[in-house]
């Protein structure tokens, strides 16, 4: 049975097409937009088939927001474990385990989340006035429960290395002999005492955590459950800025896949990049690996899509293959590390992808001169691969990206807003250079990277073009602000491969859109950084808010 009509009357609707219209009304039907327009034209559009008409009383309207770089996964993974953000004090912290401790059978685990406030964890550091317990502080209060505070996931504070520490319960339990069990890694310092033995306390060099993954693999990971229920809450958030989309372009490991087999999307449409494992799987049968993880994930929610692999180079240390063959488990990363492939590994996985029609996303620019040799076989600008993260472009390479029929995403805010100034690149013109990619036909869209969650952080970034202390970066290379809602709009709808079915708000399109609580074009730039959606709409369904 059709739904009824869904009308909206009295807006600024910012249709972001290609003619920029505007427009006061909007109404759609069974998830499509039937009419834009004057209030009068959509009602005398609407008339033969009237449905519920609802007052905007001047509030702005736009198209769904994609987020191209989310990890919405990570949004509340763990909130359910004992956390320490309101400790002040050492006691404080041991309060918080002896806490755990009473609600537990002895020789239940106890896993926590690092030390600090999220997201960044700034008190997980080790020197003066560290809060960072030690083994045997722990033993006085858990002897009976093996106890491991996890480490930061690196990338939420590139200031800090990752700290672990274990009691001797866990240790005992994981297989740790106190004296001799060596580091797995150069990467991985095991702190000891005066006697030599073991303080409990891991310190990592790296930012993609090593001893969970090898010394302490016993301590539980993240159940699919867990993970799907932060895939819900996940979604929920980001809905409340207007983001109706999300592309996992740094990939989605197979436990995290199991995870979106339980839940769906979250309400959003999803689009998935698979994270490999090639410890385990075979490069040459990439194509039916792909397809088979997206035939499960679409049985599960038509909003759910994979389209393609992450890629990696492998970095000769080793780290990544004992992260992944340690188990079977992402951690908070989401992705696995068993991704990594040596240079003509990696040549020949292209080069399979390529002839599989199976989409391409990576990291380093180093993959640039790899993708141009594939090309040269089978093109690949049918299929969209994907350049993400990487700050810095020539004209050079600005230009062989286009030729490749590539795709950029980037997380402005990172490299501007929570950046240390230093840009890297000959030209400072070469950061982050989006008006040449216009120029150069190179769609792109922003990505939140999870730290924080809003893409207006992105918009206000390549707008404003600041640092966190107000420095001017660039800003010839500034973006208008509608140029950056249509990269977070349009181009977002073309990265997924949906240009077609939205991206703009025009007839024909899937109704997906966000009534927001200011205008974007108009208002100052600190209230654009703080933008929140109203209502937000994804295939005609209310997912957040009120209309």
């Amino acid at each position: 049975m059709a739904r009824p009509v869904q009308i909206l009357l009295g807006g600024n609707i910012l249709t972001l097409d290609e003619a920029s219209s505007r427009a006061t009304a909007i109404a759609w039907r069974d998830g499509e937009i039937i009419a834009v327009g004057s209030d009068r034209d959509v009602l005398e559009r609407t008339s033969a088939d009237p449905g519920e008409a609802v007052q905007l009383e001047g509030r702005t309207v736009i198209p769904g927001l994609t987020d191209a770089h989310a990890h919405l996964d990570r949004y509340s993974l763990g909130a359910e474990l004992p956390g320490f953000e309101h400790c002040e004090t050492p006691a404080d912290v041991l309060d918080v385990i002896a806490a755990a401790v009473a609600d537990r059978e002895p020789g239940e685990w106890i896993v926590t989340r690092p030390i600090g406030a999220p997201p960044r964890y700034e008190q997980s550091r080790l020197g003066e006035g560290s809060l960072v317990p030690t083994r045997a502080e722990l033993d006085r209060v858990a002897p009976n429960n093996p106890v491991f505070i996890r480490s930061i996931w690196g990338y939420w504070n590139m200031s800090l290395n990752p700290v672990s520490v274990a009691n001797t319960a866990a240790l005992r339990a994981a297989g740790v002999d106190l004296r001799d069990t060596p580091s797995p890694s150069a990467a991985v310092e095991m702190l000891r005492d005066g006697s030599g033995e073991l303080t409990g306390v891991f310190v990592e060099s790296v930012r993609h955590p090593i001893v969970e993954h090898t010394l302490l693999r016993a301590a539980p990971g993240f159940t699919a459950a867990q993970r799907a229920r932060s895939i819900a809450e996940g979604a929920a958030a980001y809905a409340s800025y207007g983001t109706t989309a999300y592309f996992e372009g740094h990939g989605v490991a197979d436990d995290l896949l199991d995870a979106y087999a339980l839940s769906g999307a979250g309400g959003l449409r999803a689009t998935l990049i698979w994270s490999p494992n090639w410890t385990e799987d075979d490069p040459a049968a990439v194509g039916g690996l792909v397809e088979q993880r997206r035939r499960l994930l679409r049985a599960k929610d038509a909003k759910l899509d994979l389209q393609g692999i992450y890629v990696e180079f492998d970095d000769g240390t080793g780290d990544a293959t004992l992260r992944a063959r340690g188990r079977r488990q992402s951690g908070w990363a989401g992705f696995t590390t068993g991704a990594g492939l040596p240079e003509q590994r990696m040549r020949e996985l292209l080069q399979h992808a390529a002839e599989a029609g199976i989409r391409v996303c990576g990291i380093d620019i180093r993959l640039l001169p790899l993708i141009a040799e594939v090309d040269a076989v089978t093109p690949v600008a049918p299929l969209r691969w994907v350049l993400a993260h990487h700050p810095v472009l020539s004209s050079e390479q600005i230009q062989l990206i286009a030729r490749l029929g590539m795709v950029v995403t980037t997380v402005a805010p990172h490299f501007l807003l929570h950046g240390d100034g230093s840009f890297g690149g000959p030209d400072e013109g070469d950061f982050l250079p989006l008006p040449a990619l216009i120029e150069a036909g190179v769609p792109f869209a922003f990505g939140s990277d999870n730290v924080p969650i809003t893409m207006w952080e992105s918009i206000y970034a390549v707008t404003e073009r600041l640092t966190a202390g107000g420095v001017p970066v660039s800003p010839e290379n500034a973006l208008t602000r509608e140029q950056a809602l249509v990269a977070a709009t349009r181009g977002g709808a073309w990265l997924t491969r949906e240009e077609t079915t939205r991206g703009a708000l025009a007839r024909g399109q899937a109704a997906d859109l966000a009534v927001l609580d200011r205008d974007p074009l108009t208002c100052s730039a600190a209230d654009l950084r703080a933008t929140q959606a109203v209502a937000t709409v994804v295939a005609g369904t209310l997912v957040h808010g009120t209309l």
